[in-house]
């Protein structure tokens, strides 16, 4: 990454988007001592794009995935044509993650980007003990099944070892998750579509005008025909009224 700190963009709901799948990754590290031991960690980029090309930057998106080799590990899509909404959990290789989000940034405009990188190593070790202590604790019932006993308490020791088996199997399942061959980091794009805005034909805007200035006129020209109409009544029955007046004075 060249510029860590021009991609620090924040602010987005969309940017709480969530995947089950986890990814990670292994790197070597140097001590004082000189070793070079194992530090497991996952990264996690996650990317916030708005574009009004939606169809095409999907397109470009998916090309950029079969270029890396990368894998799309969750989908989530959602929105009609005009605001479509886009959600792609993508496992790609460590060496190529950074060239991976560089290229998703040239799809649309980048609204928010975050990249996170932490270190799971005490907890890759964590699983490590507890599969080491829970077949050793296995192997020790198992032993037990070789004495006599009440069919109660053997029945007991038989489930009891069926119990450490499944965790066995599960811890497994995750402790598989680190193994070389499954090494991902993740890439979270999100794509949302937002309609153009378009501008107000010419001819449209002379259509407006023109009626809103009849309008106006036509309005001012009913007023002043109104008003010139009151004034003639006015004038024409102003002096009857005066002669009205004299006469019922003269009762």
């Amino acid at each position: 990454m060249n510029d860590p700190g021009a991609w620090a963009y924040s602010n987005s709901a969309l940017n709480n988007a969530s995947f089950e799948r986890k990814n990670y990754a292994t790197a070597k590290i140097k001590n004082d001592a000189g070793g070079s031991p194992d530090q497991k960690y996952e990264k996690v980029g996650a990317l916030v794009t708005q574009t009004q090309r939606f169809t095409e930057d999907e397109k470009q998106a998916r090309a950029l995935i079969l270029q890396y080799k990368a894998l799309i590990q969750s989908e989530q899509r959602s929105g009609l044509p005009g605001n479509q909404n886009l959600q792609l959990g993508i496992g790609v290789i460590p060496e190529k993650f950074d060239e991976m989000v560089r290229d998703c940034r040239a799809i649309g405009k980048t609204l928010s980007l975050q990249i996170n990188k932490t270190d799971k190593t005490n907890e890759y070790k964590d699983l490590q003990a507890k599969k080491t202590s829970l077949v050793e604790t296995r192997a020790a019932l198992s032993a037990l099944k070789t004495r006599s006993g009440k069919i109660e308490e053997l029945m007991e020791l038989e489930n009891r070892i069926l119990q450490i088996d499944e965790q066995v199997q599960g811890l497994g399942v995750r402790l598989g998750e680190y193994d070389a061959e499954n090494e991902f980091c993740t890439v979270k794009l999100t794509l949302s579509e937002t309609g153009k805005v378009s501008g107000i034909p010419l001819l449209q805007r002379l259509k407006v005008s023109l009626e809103w200035t009849v309008s106006i006129y036509a309005g001012l020209m009913a007023i002043a025909f109104f008003g010139s109409l009151f004034l003639a009544l006015l004038a024409w029955s102003l002096p009857r009224f005066t002669v009205l007046a004299k006469q019922w004075k003269s009762l």
